[in-house]
Formats: C-alpha cells, sequence, structure tokens
C-alpha cells in the first residue's frame, strides 16, 4: 500500500484545499450574515438602502465643511434663541443640498423620503418610549430618579409655569433641530456614502459612528465613547429602515429626555 502524504488524510491534495476553501467561504458569510448591521440590514423594509454615487474627494470635503461648522459653531450667542436655531438647522441643510445639486441629486438620496412617513414616525415613537422608560427605570434603581432640570424660584406660579412652558419649548426645538442636522450628515451623507463605498455594512456603521462620536470631543472622553455607542445604534436604525425618519425621532426625542431631566441629572 502506498503511503499518503501528511496533509491528505485520503484526499488528493487539490480536493483538500477546495473543500478547505469551500469551508471557509461557509464560515466567513455565516459571520457576516450575524453581525448586527446585516442583521439589521435583512429585517428590513424591502425597499433598497439610500445611494450616494460622489467621488471620495467630494465626499471627504463637503464632509470636512459641514462637520466643521456643526462642531465648531458659527452662530454667535447674543442673536435671539429661535434665530439661532433656525441658522443652525438650515445653514447645514442648506449646504448640503448645494452639494447633492451639484451632483444632480436631493434629499431623496440621504434617506430623507415622505414615503411610508407616518408609519416610519410610528415606529421611531414606539422605539423611544421603550427606549426612554427602559433607562428611567435603570437610572432611578441606581439612585438618578427623573428630575426636572428647571431652576425654581419665588415667582407666582404663573410666572414659573409661563418660564417653564418657554424653557421646555426652547429645549423641544433645539432637541429637532439637533436630531435632525446630525442625523442628516452622520447617517444621511456620511453612513449612505460608505455603505455605498464599503464591502462591510459593519465597518461603514462603525466609521460614521467614530466620526459621530468625536464631534463630542469638547465633553471629553466618556461623551466620545457613549455618543460613538449611540451613533452605531443610530446607524444600525437607519440600515434597519432603510430611511432617516426612524433615527431622527429616536435621537430628538432620547435628547429631549436627557435635557428635561427625564433620565436624572447624571444622564446631564
Amino acid at each position: 500500500m502506498g503511503e499518503q502524504g501528511p496533509l491528505s488524510f485520503g484526499v488528493e491534495p487539490s480536493k483538500l484545499q477546495e473543500y478547505t476553501i469551500l469551508v471557509l467561504k461557509g464560515l466567513l458569510q455565516r459571520a457576516r450574515w450575524r453581525l448586527p448591521a446585516n442583521w439589521f440590514y435583512e429585517r428590513g423594509p424591502s425597499r433598497p438602502l439610500p445611494s450616494l454615487p460622489v467621488s471620495w474627494p467630494f465626499f471627504v470635503g463637503v464632509s470636512i465643511l459641514i462637520d466643521g461648522l456643526w462642531i465648531w459653531g458659527y452662530v454667535p450667542s447674543s442673536l435671539p434663541f429661535i434665530i439661532r436655531i433656525l441658522l443652525v438647522t438650515l445653514v447645514p441643510l442648506f449646504l448640503l443640498k448645494g452639494a447633492l445639486h451639484m451632483q444632480k441629486l436631493d434629499f431623496h438620496a440621504l434617506g430623507l423620503s415622505r414615503e411610508g412617513l407616518t408609519q416610519e414616525v410610528a415606529v421611531g415613537l414606539s422605539l423611544s418610549a421603550i427606549i426612554i422608560l427602559a433607562a428611567i427605570v435603570n437610572n432611578t434603581l441606581a439612585g438618578s430618579p427623573p428630575r426636572l432640570m428647571f431652576a425654581t424660584s419665588n415667582d407666582s406660579l404663573w410666572n414659573w409655569l409661563s418660564r417653564l412652558a418657554i424653557w421646555g419649548a426652547e429645549l423641544a426645538l433645539k432637541a429637532v433641530a439637533v436630531g435632525i442636522v446630525e442625523e442628516v450628515i452622520h447617517r444621511g451623507w456620511m453612513l449612505t456614502f460608505l455603505l455605498s463605498r464599503l464591502a462591510s455594512r459593519e465597518c461603514a456603521c462603525w466609521i460614521s459612528a467614530i466620526i459621530f462620536g468625536l464631534g463630542h470631543f469638547e465633553q471629553g472622553i466618556q461623551a466620545i465613547a457613549l455618543t460613538t455607542v449611540f451613533g452605531y445604534v443610530y446607524g444600525l436604525l437607519y440600515m434597519w429602515r432603510k430611511a432617516l425618519t426612524v433615527p431622527i425621532v429616536v435621537h430628538t426625542l432620547w435628547n429631549f429626555s436627557v435635557w428635561l431631566g427625564l433620565l436624572g441629572g447624571n444622564a446631564q
């Protein structure tokens, strides 16, 4: 009986290599499918993800301009609140609209669409209620119950209620502005482009999340880490729904809850 090669195990070397490659491919495909980004993508609506067919230099240039303006600020604090909110919301959106127009695209390329808007809002509200309620319960058990982040005073009840209403309305407008602009920039513009160019959805989601987290550097290392995780979650929601409505709603309501004090004083 002739001796077999040390690696053949009764199988021709060429066949052994072929089987090994097939097994490795199968394991790789199974692992990729189980990654959160792929899992969420597969369970979303049947519509395709938005696509952003622009060049890398164009993408990088627009990203630096718009994200830089958003991070470093460009609106004087001396302006009335409503004017500041309008400027911080409209200027980035106007610049993005101009960039898209140069490429003969519109906001549909960033996942902004009226298609199924009512259903998407309902999904966002439902998710927000579950997430925020779970956070309230968790923080309360941890010793940080809800606490209204509004200073008390010796004003009359009517004056106090009036100031409270104005404060709440300003917080709501700020939350809406931040939710819309940050989602359009980091998920709509950045993540859509990265998903169009990179082979790995997981990698694209984490890159956009890290950029989002680094944008909060002035709040410290812990804030960078937390906002990176939140950015990743918002990215998963975007890939799940294949539209920006749900992440905008969840992002907006989460920020509003934090600023309002529903998640406790430590959440600030």
